[in-house]
């Protein structure tokens, strides 16, 4: 595939894009839209052409987008094409449920279903958050036990929709014990829907598919936690910052030179928590420890210290070097021993 600068891609395991600003072998280094330029493997980048975003973006105005063109909202109190789930669970027990499923005629092709394994009816309004906006999927009267298909989407379009949410009230007649209303948000990452291993058996579907559950406290406990790339990039660099002051202001008692120093950069290394972190974040968080390290080797006699980046696809590596080129033009750099680190290490001189 060809790169070249000016041409807008789309990244594969993230949601969203930008323009290349500049293509290094088989790194691009492409500006988003809060001007960040963030190096990416090529081949997590699909390039588009003109008339193939116009055509993605049609689509997906056709698919998600509603309320942008000002046409009332219809209310659904019964759905004519629900289906009974194949299995039920007992009344005490509530899954309320998105559903992706491979569709029968295109695999390229992903049906969205809402599902409601209860004993109550649902009623529901379902989003789709779309190049940062929300818009209407469906609204309805879902009865207890059944499912409703309530979207399609292509492949290719599920990289432009970064989340779901569901609004809904469980209810029934007679007399029973209410539950709080349901204000839940799924977030979606376009690379799941490539692999073959996400689609899994379920209690709903004959087909195989990805059943997430809004109705599950995890992910009201990862949305919690979970940062925005400025939150993230100002906190690290900010701990970068007070690591570095620390050890300027640190009084040296030992006064023996230190010949080697080893740094493991690998993500597990640093940090325990780091499932649900996009590539570029983890990239920015071992950037900063890589900077850390050094400036406190530089302060320390330390002659020369390995950094163990790993091979992957380059890109830690990549940017570790020009990182070193542009902001420590002094100091010299060459691959680690081969015997010790194989290609995953970069050796950097200090003395």
């Amino acid at each position: 595939m060809e790169v070249r600068k000016g041409d807008r891609v789309r990244f594969l395991n993230e949601t969203g894009g930008g323009i290349v600003a500049s293509v290094d072998k088989k790194i691009v280094h492409v500006k988003i839209e809060d001007g960040f330029i963030l190096p990416i493997s090529i081949d997590e980048i699909i390039v588009l052409k003109d008339d193939e975003s116009k055509k993605t973006e049609n689509n997906n105005r056709q698919a998600v987008a509603k309320p942008l063109i000002n046409e009332p909202i219809e209310i659904h109190s019964h759905f004519s094409e629900t289906s009974e789930i194949n299995i039920q669970h007992s009344d005490d027990e509530i899954n309320i449920c998105a559903g992706f499923v491979p569709d029968k005629s295109s695999d390229e092709k992903i049906n969205l279903f809402l599902i409601n394994d209860s004993g109550f009816e649902l009623l529901f309004n379902a989003l789709a958050l779309w190049d940062k906006q929300w818009g209407n999927l469906e609204t309805g009267i879902l009865e207890s036990n059944t499912k409703v298909h309530i979207s399609s989407f292509m492949r290719s379009e599920l990289n432009t929709i970064s989340a779901i949410m569901l609004q809904g009230i469980l209810f029934k007649k007679g007399i029973y014990t209410p539950y709080e209303p349901i204000d839940e948000t799924i977030k979606l990452k376009a690379s799941r829907f490539f692999k073959k291993n996400s689609y899994v058996e379920n209690d709903y579907f004959d087909e195989n598919g990805i059943i997430i559950n809004f109705m599950d406290e995890i992910l009201e406990n990862e949305n919690d936690e979970e940062l925005t790339r400025e939150e993230i990039k100002k906190i690290l660099d900010e701990k970068m910052e007070i690591n570095l002051t620390e050890t300027k202001n640190v009084k040296k008692t030992i006064s023996d030179v230190i010949d080697l120093m080893e740094v493991d950069l690998h993500i597990e290394k640093l940090i325990e928590k780091y499932v649900g972190m996009s590539n570029s974040e983890i990239l920015i968080h071992q950037i900063s420890h890589f900077r850390t390290k050094l400036e406190y080797a530089m302060l320390n006699n330390v002659r020369k210290i390995v950094f163990i980046h790993g091979v992957g696809n380059g890109t830690l590596k990549h940017e570790l070097r020009k990182t070193l080129t542009e902001f420590y033009p002094d100091l010299k750099f060459q691959d680690a021993s081969f015997m010790e680190y194989g290609y995953g290490a970069t050796l950097v001189f200090l003395k």
